[in-house]
């Protein structure tokens, strides 16, 4: 074919066989090696070619390669990143395309829908070809991640293969010890947990991966036993729990000379009363409370019916009979120790009975 294109500036446009083509659906860009005038104008061409024309300017004629370029062709780009994560961490994501002119382009991002339909985010122009962007979310669940190429004249490519990530929530561990305090040659159960975990290591012990389990150790001196589980939905993050094991005596945290003895008094004294009468209620308790270093609650132990109650304070304890009543409580601390505090008291007749 020949085509015949007076002396010009720009880009150059064809009326084909009563076919308008017109930028920016359609234009012929980049001919090359041509010369129109004394400018020099000349583009790089496309590497698709459907056919060779020729092409008549005054004192030259030059074969040409004739490309063009539709606004739809603009490829999709491609999103690479995590496909699992947790919430509330910032993670990065890579979006990749390339203009089919080496123009520069820009990315549009959808965050929130199952199919691209709002951008939420635009990157900056870039002529690399591609961008990094950082995202968290607050929630669980699958989230998609969907995104455009634009150019600089806002012609948009289809939407990316859609990326998805799985957000989950962070580990938990949890290591006990049935109790803290033994001597040496004794052995303790060491129990393990977790939540959201892919596999636990154990810290001077094995776990053999577990993530849930139980083992009995003896250690020969003090250890500090661990437990390190990874995210199922991120292996660089862990949770770590710990417990230590003390062999041989060790101090108690109690004092167990400084801890106050109980009282016991009339729960309702007439004007007066200090004496504890028969059949009338009496109330035991501690003075101040739960002694400082102790752990759980009070157990008291005496005569019946104080013997086997619990708790800081016990009220309504009748005595059936008259004399002398032993009362008292123990307290255990952190490392298993226990004190035990008692007192005497005496029951006594109720003045307004009368003899029969």
């Amino acid at each position: 074919s020949t085509i015949v294109i007076d002396e010009t500036y720009g880009h150059y446009y064809l009326d084909w066989s009563a076919v308008v083509f017109y930028f920016p659906h359609y234009c012929f860009r980049n001919l090359h090696p041509l010369v129109i005038n004394d400018t020099g104008e000349s583009r790089v061409v496309l590497d698709e070619s459907a056919d060779t024309f020729t092409h008549i300017v005054p004192e030259q004629n030059i074969n040409i390669l004739l490309n063009t370029q539709v606004d739809g062709d603009l490829p999709a780009p491609d999103i690479s990143g995590p496909n699992k994560g947790l919430i509330d961490k910032v993670y990065t994501f890579t979006i990749s395309g390339e203009h089919p002119e080496l123009l520069p382009i820009r990315f549009g991002i959808d965050w929130i829908n199952s199919i691209f339909t709002t951008v939420n985010k635009y990157t900056d122009y870039t002529e690399n070809g591609s961008q990094e962007v950082g995202k968290s979310y607050s929630t669980t669940g699958n989230k998609k991640i969907h995104a455009i190429s634009q150019d600089e004249n806002n012609l948009n490519s289809p939407s990316s293969p859609v990326h998805n990530i799985d957000i989950g929530p962070w580990p938990e561990a949890d290591l006990d010890a049935d109790r803290t305090l033994i001597e040496e040659g004794e052995s303790v159960s060491l129990t393990w947990s977790s939540e959201h975990a892919e596999s636990c290591d154990g810290i001077n012990f094995n776990t053999n991966g577990n993530t849930d389990g139980s083992v009995s150790v003896s250690p020969s001196s003090s250890t500090e036993y661990g437990v390190e589980c990874v995210s199922s939905y991120d292996a660089t993050e862990k949770a770590t729990s710990y417990v230590t094991i003390t062999v041989g005596e060790a101090e108690s945290p109690i004092a167990c000379g400084d801890i106050p003895l109980p009282e016991a008094n009339p729960a309702n004294p007439a004007e007066g009363q200090v004496d504890l009468l028969v059949n009338q209620s009496v109330i035991w308790s501690i003075p101040g409370g739960l002694p400082e270093g102790a752990v759980g609650t009070p157990e008291w132990i005496g005569d019946s019916p104080l013997g086997g109650k619990s708790g800081v304070s016990i009220g309504n304890i009748k005595y059936t009979t008259i004399g002398t009543k032993t009362g008292g409580y123990s307290v255990q601390d952190e490392l298993g120790g226990v004190c035990e505090k008692t007192i005497e008291v005496e029951v006594k007749v109720d003045p307004g009975y009368k003899e029969i």
